[in-house]
C-alpha cells in the first residue's frame, strides 16, 4: 500500500510528464506542418514568377523581334534592352525554381528553359521579315508541350493536381 501523500503525487507527476511529452510532440508536428505550408507557398510563388518571366522573355525574344523587324528596324537598341531585362528577370526566376525544387520540376523547368533559349537564338538569326517564311513551327509545339508537362509537375509539387479515380489527390512530389 502506497502512503497517502504519494498516492496523490504519483498521478500528478505522471500527468505532468505525459502533458509535456504530448506538448513536445504537438509542437514538432505543428512545426512540420508550418514548414510544409511555407515550402508550398514559396514554390507556388516561384513557379508563378517563373511562368510569367518565361512568357515575358519568350515574347521579348520572339514577338518583339518580329515587331522590330517589321515595324521599327531602327529600334535595335531598345529591343536589345527589353530582351536583356527579360533575360535578367527570367534568370532570377529560374534560380528560385532550382532552389525550391523538387528534382522533377527542376528538370522540366530546365527543358522549358533550353527550348526557349533555342527558340530565342533561332529568332536572333532573323534579319528581315522574309526570314519568317522558313521558320520552324515545331519549336513552338515542343515548347508548348514541355510547358504543359511543367505545369502538371508544378501542380503536383504544390498539391493542387488532379484527383485520382478514387477521389484522393495524387501524392505530392517531395
Amino acid at each position: 500500500m502506497i502512503p497517502e501523500p504519494w498516492s496523490t503525487l504519483i498521478p500528478l507527476v505522471l500527468g505532468a510528464a505525459l502533458a509535456g511529452i504530448f506538448s513536445i510532440l504537438g509542437g514538432t508536428l505543428q512545426s512540420g506542418r508550418e514548414h510544409d505550408r511555407w515550402i508550398r507557398q514559396s514554390r507556388m510563388e516561384a513557379y508563378t514568377e517563373f511562368l510569367i518571366a518565361l512568357d515575358a522573355w519568350d515574347s521579348a525574344s520572339t514577338t518583339d523581334r518580329i515587331r522590330m523587324l517589321v515595324e521599327r528596324p531602327h529600334d535595335v537598341d531598345k529591343y536589345k534592352s527589353v530582351v536583356s531585362d527579360a533575360e535578367r528577370r527570367f534568370g532570377a526566376a529560374v534560380s528560385r525554381v532550382y532552389l525550391l525544387g523538387p528534382d522533377v520540376v527542376r528538370q522540366a523547368a530546365g527543358r522549358c528553359h533550353g527550348l526557349a533559349l533555342d527558340r530565342a537564338v533561332a529568332f536572333e538569326q532573323l534579319s528581315e521579315p522574309n526570314d519568317l517564311v522558313n521558320f520552324d513551327v515545331d519549336d513552338a509545339d515542343a515548347q508548348a508541350q514541355a510547358r504543359g508537362v511543367l505545369l502538371a509537375l508544378m501542380n503536383r509539387a504544390i498539391g493542387i493536381g488532379p484527383r485520382s479515380q478514387f477521389g484522393r489527390r495524387f501524392r505530392r512530389v517531395e
